[in-house]
C-alpha cells in the first residue's frame, strides 16, 4: 500500500460456522508522526560510529537511522501519533444503510496514510453469540505504508554534462518524491533502476543520504540523446533526456566574515566586518562566470581617526573541482573598490576555498580572497575571510 491510498480493515465473526451479528466493532490506529524517509533526508549526518548491536549494518543509510535513533535529544523524531477510532460495519446493518444480508464480516477503508510507515491497528470486538453469550475480542495488525514516487513531484535533472577525451559525461541527480512530498528513502538503492539506451555508466547509483539519488554515465558523443529511464521497484517514474543547455546555471551566494589588513594598512587599522554577495553563472561544472559585491571595513587603532571603509564590484572567474557535495573552488578577477570618500579606483583579487553542499540547491561556503587596489594615494592590501550561503533555483 503506497502514501495516500486507502487501508481496507475487515473483521469476519463466526460461532462455529454460523455469523456473528450485532457486534460493537472498532479499530482504534497508532500511525507515525513523519516517515523514516524525511527524518533521514532532513537530518544532517550525525557524528560518530553507531552501535550495531551485533547486527552488521549493511548501509550508510542504515548507520546514520541508527545513529539519531540512539540520540536521546532526536526522539521526538520518532513518535507515533494516535488517529480516530474506526467503527467497522456488518454488510447487513440497516443502520449504516445497508440492506444486504448479515454475513457476519465487519469492514471499513482508512484513508489518512499520507505518511510513510508502520500503522498499527487494535481490533475491539463486543458482543453476544447465541452459544458463547457475551465476549471481548481484541487483536493488532500492522501495515506498512510507503512513498510510491508521483512522476510530477520527482525531481529529475543532469547537474553536470561535460565533455571529456572525446565523449560526453553526464551526470544525473534524481530526487523521488510521492504525491505529498514525502523523501523516498535514503536506503532504496536496491530497488531503483536507471537505465540509458546509449552510453555506460561510469560510477555506481549513489545514495547521498538527503533523499537524493546520483549516477554518471559515459555517453558516445556530443550529440548523443540517450532517454535515461528511472524506474522503482519495475515501475517507470520519469525519463529524461540529457542536453547541453542543461548550463548555464546560476547560483546566488551571500558572505559575512572579517578583514585583515596588510602592509600599511595594517599599522592604522585593525580587522572589522567584510560582507558580500554574488550572482554565479555557471557555464559548465567546472567553470563559472560570477559578479560581486563587497562592503569591507577597517577599525582605526588610534582615537579620532575613522574607521576605513571601501565598497567594491568585481568581475571574477571560478574554477569548481568535483562533483561530491564537498568541493574545491579557487577564484580571481578584478574590478573598481571605492574608497570611503575618494572615487573608484582599480583593484584585483585571487582566492579560494571550499563548498559543501547540504542539499541539491542549497550550500555552504568558507573563503580566502587577497585584496590590492591600486589607489592613487597609494597601493591598499588586505584579505578577507568570508562564510557564506550558496543557493541555487
Amino acid at each position: 500500500i503506497g502514501t495516500g491510498e486507502s487501508i481496507p480493515l475487515r473483521v469476519t465473526l463466526r460461532e462455529g460456522d454460523v455469523p456473528v451479528t450485532g457486534a460493537n466493532v472498532t479499530a482504534r490506529v497508532v500511525g507515525p508522526k513523519d516517515g523514516t524517509g524525511n527524518i533521514l533526508s532532513r537530518e544532517p549526518q550525525p557524528s560518530g560510529v553507531p552501535n550495531a548491536m551485533g547486527d552488521s549494518l549493511r548501509s550508510a543509510a542504515q548507520a546514520k537511522l541508527r545513529l539519531l535513533m540512539e540520540d536521546p535529544k532526536k526522539a521526538g523524531l520518532f513518535l507515533s501519533q494516535g488517529r480516530p477510532l474506526i467503527t467497522l460495519y456488518d454488510d447487513g446493518d440497516a443502520s449504516h444503510g445497508d440492506q444486504t444480508a448479515s454475513d457476519g464480516i465487519y469492514s471499513a477503508n482508512y484513508g489518512d496514510t499520507r505518511t510513510e510507515g508502520h500503522f498499527n491497528f487494535t481490533f475491539s470486538v463486543d458482543g453476544e453469540a447465541p452459544a458463547n453469550g457475551r465476549y471481548l475480542r481484541t487483536r493488532t495488525q500492522s501495515v506498512f505504508v510507503r512513498p510510491k514516487p508521483a512522476p510530477e513531484k520527482t525531481d529529475m535533472k543532469f547537474v553536470d554534462l561535460d565533455q571529456s577525451d572525446g565523449s560526453v559525461v553526464a551526470t544525473l541527480h534524481v530526487i523521488p518524491l510521492d504525491a505529498f512530498g514525502n523523501y523516498l528513502g535514503p536506503d532504496y538503492l536496491d530497488y531503483i533502476h536507471i537505465s540509458s539506451t546509449q552510453g555506460q555508466p561510469v560510477s555506481d547509483l549513489k545514495d547521498n543520504l538527503d533523499g537524493s539519488y546520483q549516477i554518471t554515465y559515459r555517453l558516445p558523443s556530443v550529440d548523443a540523446k540517450p532517454v535515461i529511464t528511472f524506474a522503482v521497484m519495475g515501475d517507470t517514474v520519469r525519463q529524461a533526456v540529457p542536453v547541453s543547455d542543461d548550463f548555464p546555471q546560476w547560483v546566488l551566494s551571500l558572505h559575512a566574515g572579517v578583514t585583515v589588513p596588510h602592509g600599511s594598512l595594517e599599522t592604522r587599522f585593525d580587522p572589522a566586518l567584510a560582507a558580500g554577495a554574488d550572482l554565479e553563472f555557471r557555464l559548465t561544472s567546472l567553470l563559472s562566470l560570477e559578479a560581486y559585491v563587497g562592503h569591507d571595513r577597517f577599525k582605526a587603532i588610534s582615537a579620532g581617526v575613522d574607521d576605513f571603509e571601501l565598497t567594491h564590484a568585481s568581475g571574477l572567474a571560478k574554477l569548481t573541482f568535483s562533483r561530491d557535495p564537498l568541493r574545491l573552488v579557487v577564484l580571481g578577477g578584478a574590478g573598481a573598490y571605492w574608497p570611503k570618500n575618494a572615487s573608484a579606483q582599480f583593484g584585483w583579487n585571487v582566492g579560494g576555498g571550499l563548498q559543501y553542499w547540504l542539499r541539491p540547491k542549497i550550500g555552504i561556503e568558507a573563503l580566502y580572497n587577497y585584496r590590492r587596489v591600486d589607489a592613487s594615494a597609494g597601493d591598499i592590501e588586505y584579505s578577507t575571510i568570508t562564510a557564506g550561503v550558496r543557493w541555487r533555483p
